[in-house]
């Protein structure tokens, strides 16, 4: 993703996903959690006894606004 021209670069990247419903807005997601899941996996396979490492992401809900 590239980074506005004025944006630091120690923001964090972020994702806007919007569309109609039934539109597979969750199951890309979910792929791309897969395969982001699985890539370190099939690069650095674990050791025989060794447990797997787990990514984790954070998605915090957008902020409220006053009303």
């Amino acid at each position: 993703m590239p980074l506005g021209r004025y944006q630091r670069t120690t923001a964090r990247p972020s994702l806007i996903l919007t569309g109609p419903a039934a539109t597979g807005k969750t199951t890309a997601l979910l792929e791309v959690g897969r395969a982001r899941h699985l890539a370190p996996t099939r690069r650095h396979p674990p050791t025989p006894g060794q447990q797997p490492v787990v990514p984790v992401a954070h998605a915090p809900p957008p902020p409220r606004h006053p009303v």
